[in-house]
């Protein structure tokens, strides 16, 4: 029981760290992402691997990073017109998932 317990305060500590480190970094080289690039990221109770998808309905390809609660993540997906790309990642759940996009 004790190395459970120490398991997960150790996975805490990991997840805080690595959430300081997201919030000390630079904000993100870019700005505003137009109203034709559309974000869908499904509300998750539940933690464990999720997908979020990226549509660009413009008519110019764009550069987006998906922006979690702690901060941009480090992929810049490059989205050509009319086309969609899926991020996974690991949600902790009650809706912990990317919440809009930055330009990159």
């Amino acid at each position: 029981m004790k190395r459970a317990a120490a398991v997960a305060v150790g996975a805490i500590a990991l997840f805080g760290a690595a959430q300081g480190a997201a919030q000390a970094a630079p904000a993100a080289a870019g700005g505003t992402v137009p109203s034709c690039v559309v974000l869908d990221a499904p509300y998750s109770m539940f933690g464990g691997m999720q997908k979020a998808t990226v549509t660009n309905n413009c008519g110019q390809t764009v550069s987006v990073k998906l922006v979690y609660p702690n901060g941009p993540g480090s992929t810049c997906h490059t989205v050509e017109p009319q086309k969609s790309v899926v991020e996974e990642y690991w949600s902790l759940g009650f809706g912990w998932g990317p919440k809009s996009l930055v330009a990159c």
